[in-house]
């Protein structure tokens, strides 16, 4: 700092002060430069890392069109092998449903529509009529015989008081005393039958 721009008003004693914190011209330039240098390196690094930022911006926007070209062009192969596939059953769904009406048309054609088909429909008529009339008599039969079978059923389990388990209980009960009787007699002396 030149002694010049001081103004008068300052004394000794002020400039000495101000010498001592600034120091002499020659560290007052030292430190000027050094400012300036610092400054020039501070622009370069702002320099680099805006460069550095429009090369970020750049890579992202680039990133982000391929990002979007994949996203684009693989779920659109997905998409039509997906709709291929859907569309490949609906025609075997289709072509299956157009086979069972050709052969339901054909059925009831040859069933309806041939000369002697109603003389064949009444005769199998006819025919399911007798089955059912001979399964109706076999049913009636075999509820007579059921029935004939629980009329014994309860004359044998039927209660002491009648049926065919009195008609027993009265056998072996003559039967016994038949015996009894007989022992009785030889013990007498009888010798007959």
């Amino acid at each position: 700092m030149p002694m010049s721009s001081i103004p008068d008003t300052t004394t000794r004693h002020d400039l000495i002060t101000i010498r001592k914190y600034i120091g002499t011209n020659q560290d007052v330039q030292a430190q000027l430069d050094e400012i300036n240098s610092t400054k020039l390196t501070i622009q370069h690094t702002i320099q680099a890392i805006q460069t550095l930022i429009g090369q970020a911006h750049h890579a992202q926007s680039e990133l982000r069109g391929q990002l979007g070209s994949l996203l684009v062009r693989y779920p659109r192969d997905l998409s039509k092998r997906r709709a291929a596939t859907h569309q490949l059953l609906s025609a075997t769904i289709e072509a299956s449903l157009i086979k069972l009406s050709l052969i339901r048309a054909q059925t009831s054609s040859f069933l309806y529509n041939t000369p002697g088909s109603n003389r064949a429909l009444k005769a199998m008529h006819a025919q399911l009529e007798l089955e059912a009339r001979e399964m109706d008599e076999e049913g009636n039969r075999l509820d007579r015989q059921i029935e004939e079978y629980e009329t014994l059923l309860g004359l044998v389990d039927g209660g002491r008081e009648n049926g065919f388990a009195q008609v027993v209980d009265d056998w072996t009960r003559v039967q016994k005393e038949t015996d009894e009787c007989k022992r009785d007699l030889r013990r007498l002396g009888w010798t007959g039958d």
